[in-house]
């Protein structure tokens, strides 16, 4: 699903997320997640997640469900392995990176999204 990640944080959970839809929410829309940490080896290992889609969406609102996922699939992992105290997040959408901070408090009200879920610290980061 993912290729050509970059740099990954050994000390953190890294969380890469996307979010795709078609126009005019004519068709299905989707999120795809990979969870990707550093073993006690020193050699990357990976988790993707690719739940069922929706039957419409915007683009905008598949890539804050791809973070809200992404969450709670962190979550799911650092209740299995305690091991890291940072979660980064990755997005390529350029709402979600220039809101993020912004939102973080009104987009939970809207739509019911919990942002927050893990209790590490988390930082979302964009691609220029």
């Amino acid at each position: 699903m993912f290729s050509g990640l970059g740099i990954i944080d050994e000390c953190a959970l890294n969380v890469f997320t996307d979010g795709s839809s078609f126009p005019k929410k004519q068709r299905s829309a989707g999120v795809g997640i990979c969870l990707v940490w550093v073993n006690d080896s020193g050699d990357e290992e990976y988790e993707e997640y690719a739940p069922p889609g929706w039957k419409q969406a915007t683009i905008d609102e598949m890539e804050i469900e791809a973070c809200t996922v992404g969450m709670q699939e962190a979550n799911r992992f650092l209740n299995q392995r305690k091991s890291y105290n940072r979660v980064l997040v990755f997005s390529d959408s350029k709402y979600v990176v220039d809101n993020f901070f912004k939102a973080m408090h009104v987009w939970p009200k809207k739509s019911g999204v919990v942002l927050m879920e893990c209790q590490s610290k988390i930082l979302i980061c964009g691609k220029d």
